[in-house]
């Protein structure tokens, strides 16, 4: 494959962009299948060793669950009609719209992670350092 053509513009449009190789859609298929499958093995391995997890920290893991599992699952419908070399929806430049878009919710994810989810851990130590001193009920 020539490189030079990733970066012009007529390469990413094209509407009917052909067949896809072999391996690529082998590369392209483990690909999003491990997409799919990572959040349920992280789940399986938290399980495992038996953390718990603040609140904050559980709504990050889903945040990171249901990117992975939407962008898995809407790779694999790309590659499927790449594969069928289905006009308009076989395109490249879906593919580029689900990089983008995966970036997008990672930087949001990412915002999340080390601004609002800081704060709430914080807030929840505070809370529990603040109960130490409180009467209990009996």
């Amino acid at each position: 494959m020539n490189l030079d053509q990733l970066f012009t513009l007529r390469y990413w449009i094209t509407t009917n962009p052909g067949t896809l190789s072999l391996p690529t859609v082998i590369s392209f298929g483990i690909f999003f299948c491990l997409c799919i499958a990572a959040p349920f093995l992280f789940t399986l391995y938290y399980r495992t060793q038996k953390k718990v997890l603040a609140k904050p920290e559980k709504r990050l893991m889903q945040k990171l669950k249901s990117m992975c599992v939407t962008m898995g699952g809407l790779g694999l419908v790309w590659l499927a009609f790449a594969y069928e070399t289905l006009p308009i929806l076989s395109a490249r430049f879906w593919l580029l719209i689900l990089i983008v878009c995966a970036g997008i919710w990672i930087y949001a994810i990412y915002g999340y992670a080390t601004k609002d989810m800081k704060e709430q851990l914080e807030q929840i130590k505070q809370r529990e350092q603040l109960s130490k001193y409180m009467p209990r009920k009996l």
